[in-house]
């Protein structure tokens, strides 16, 4: 369908430009979605992605109670992380 065609045209422009931007297909879509975004919410997006990763991989890691405070860290970045619209 339509959505698919769009789909596919958005990932060969983003190759067509990857030369330039140095984005894959992935980190171009996210730039292009986080461009009506203010530049603070840019900034705080950019910083809860650095934030969410850390904490998948110290949940990886986790047992017991520190498990489930991370985990309710983890919640928060991701809920802040929604609202924002990142």
């Amino acid at each position: 369908g339509s959505a698919v065609q769009h789909e596919r045209q958005r990932e060969q422009i983003a190759e067509a430009v990857r030369p330039l931007s140095g984005m894959n297909p992935q980190q171009f879509d996210t730039f292009g979605r986080r461009q009506s975004l203010s530049s603070a919410a840019q900034r705080e997006c950019l910083r809860l992605d650095e934030q969410v990763m850390a904490a998948e991989r110290d949940e990886h890691g986790a047992k017991g109670p520190v498990l489930a405070e991370i985990q309710a860290r983890l919640f928060g970045l991701r809920k802040r992380f929604r609202e924002l619209g990142c």
